[in-house]
């Protein structure tokens, strides 16, 4: 007999009160727990749980967004992780029904869903899958705001946000069985008690918490953004973009999305235009949910439409977006650049014009992240100063693999060197150069230096 009765897997879809049922149940595990009513695995989120399955985890969309593309590292992760569940399972004998959450549960590829069925039934016969899903013009709007807030255009590609239920939820079905699928209407009058949390609860099995001292009233999470906001962050983004400067995800949020979020003004609205390219994307979905699941949805998508022209407002908004993007990109210029180059299979002697590869391993002692892919790229490169130690020669610039290097983090690559036109004595310097800045150990950064005799 296995150890529970359920296994339930909240997988979105996004922009359906996600976080707010993560934080929620995390904030109220050990009361589920110790209740006897759920095991809600550690963490808030559980994006591990489906990174463990994937073949190739560093395109998964969790460490994408981390910018960690490490496979040995994130099995590493991945595989604590596990075993720290294992951990907490065995503590929660009491209870029926496990539940783990992530939105990015939706977006893993067939095979590793299979494997994540095959992990959930070695702890219970039954397996389901729950998501909400949302009218899609409402959608489209609190989409383009997260967008904006992870430093993306509001519509990136020129494509309005938008989901293919019968792709996405087709894939659920065919690993994971059409009845083990529910599908939940997010409409506020389709809930219990009209709160997604509370509707979750009920349908894990668990809302006894409710009227217990255990029970913490749910937080809102992701406050709406205003159309203001949304065109100044869309602009910046794009400026940013444009101006060659990359930055993760999760980066971009801490450090401007949720502050260009707290910009006032009304709700993001749609243009006619957009609105109507909404409804044409959403159309077979739509009918998908109605004829497996009868749901529909009652709000009218002339909610969600602004017919008021805004352009002046855009005109400056964007202005304002170019200001800002000059400031960061000033602020993308490392004046701190601490951390050292370890070199092996240097010689001693060579020819005049020989190559020669050499083993560098640079290791970031820093707080932030190295990036090759920005405006101001940072690259290894190689210099010789003669016997007075004047630079005479210098050479070609190799970027960093995978073009960042995150903090305290080390990479590896072979760097082509090739030795001066003219014999004599010379020292070889090997460094970091911050392009149209400064060599980087002008800044903190200790370079590599060994004598090089050449004839």
């Amino acid at each position: 007999m296995k150890q529970f009765k359920q296994v339930i897997l909240h997988v979105g879809t996004d922009k359906t009160g996600s976080t707010s049922i993560q934080k929620a149940l995390g904030s109220m595990r050990e009361g589920l727990r110790k209740r006897g009513l759920a095991a809600y695995l550690p963490g808030d989120v559980h994006p591990m749980l489906g990174s463990a399955f994937c073949e190739e985890p560093e395109s998964y969309i969790f460490n994408r967004n981390l910018g960690i593309t490490d496979r040995s590292k994130i099995q590493a992760r991945d595989q604590r992780y596990l075993a720290e569940v294992e951990a907490f399972l065995k503590t929660a004998q009491d209870s029926d029904t496990v539940v783990a959450s992530y939105e990015g549960f939706m977006h893993l590829p067939e095979e590793a869903q299979q494997g994540m069925l095959r992990w959930a039934r070695r702890y219970a016969d039954t397996v389901i899958v729950v998501l909400y899903v949302r009218q899609p013009h409402s959608y489209a709007v609190s989409a383009m705001g997260q967008n904006v807030r992870s430093g993306k255009e509001p519509c990136p590609n020129g494509r309005i946000p938008a989901h293919n239920f019968p792709e996405k939820i087709g894939r659920l079905i065919k690993v994971f069985g059409r009845d083990a699928v529910v599908v939940r209407n997010f409409e506020v009058d389709q809930l219990v008690g009209q709160d997604v949390v509370t509707d979750f609860l009920h349908l894990v099995g668990a809302e006894a918490i409710i009227d217990s001292p255990d029970f913490i009233p749910p937080e809102r999470a992701n406050q709406g953004m205003s159309g203001r906001a949304m065109t100044l962050g869309g602009a910046f983004a794009k400026a940013l973009l444009d101006a060659g400067v990359r930055i993760p995800p999760n980066e971009y949020q801490r450090r401007y999305g949720g502050a260009i979020a707290e910009l006032p003004g009304p709700s993001i609205k749609l243009t006619p235009e957009q609105a109507e390219a909404v409804t044409q994307v959403s159309r077979a979905g739509l009918d998908y949910l109605k004829s497996e699941f009868g749901i529909t949805f009652k709000t009218s998508p002339d909610k969600y439409i602004n017919l008021e022209d805004m352009s002046a407002e855009n005109t400056l908004l964007q202005q304002v977006a170019t200001v800002m993007t000059e400031i960061a990109c000033k602020q993308f210029l490392l004046e701190n650049a601490f951390g050292h180059v370890e070199v092996e299979n240097v010689v001693a002697e060579t020819r005049t014009g020989a190559e020669f590869k050499v083993g560098v391993t640079v290791l970031n002692e820093s707080s932030v992240l190295w990036q090759s892919s920005n405006s101001n790229p940072i690259n290894i490169g190689y210099r010789y100063r003669d016997s007075a130690g004047k630079v005479v020669a210098g050479g070609g610039r190799a970027p960093l693999p995978n073009a960042r290097l995150r903090p305290q983090d080390k990479c590896r690559l072979d760097l082509k060197v090739k030795a001066p036109k003219a014999p004599g004595d010379y020292t070889l310097e090997i460094s970091l150069v911050q392009e149209h800045h400064a060599w980087l150990d002008q800044k903190g950064f200790t370079r590599y230096t060994t004598p090089l005799r050449v004839s």
